[in-house]
């Protein structure tokens, strides 16, 4: 048994966001003026190794960057067509609708 985590601590006055991500996705960043890209895990899922440590790493949130984390179950959902909704459509949802206020960008996403 093991289990994905993503876990955040935002420092309002530097901007910074210290993280650790063990095994989760889809955690989309979408820095301002740039493309939506995937905050990759930089450890193992919790419970897959004992005893390890894990690591932190950390990014600056500017003025109009957005972060979206979701479960994996939101990207692996299907329509009526079988057709999943994949990292990547979702990687463009969250590029499309960062300008949007974030109520919107959940709308959209949804």
């Amino acid at each position: 048994m093991f289990a994905t985590a993503f876990v955040a601590q935002y420092h309002h006055p530097s901007r910074c966001l210290v993280y650790s991500n063990a095994g989760h996705s889809p955690v989309n960043y979408k820095p301002a003026g740039s493309p939506a890209q995937l905050l990759e895990a930089c450890c193992p899922p919790i419970g897959v190794m004992p005893a390890l440590q894990y690591s932190d790493r950390s990014l600056t949130l500017e003025p109009g960057d957005v972060l979206v984390a979701a479960s994996d179950g939101f990207n692996e959902t299907r329509n009526s067509g079988d057709e999943m909704f994949g990292i990547e459509r979702m990687l463009r949802y969250v590029d499309e609708g960062a300008h949007l206020p974030v109520d919107m960008i959940g709308q959209t996403l949804f």
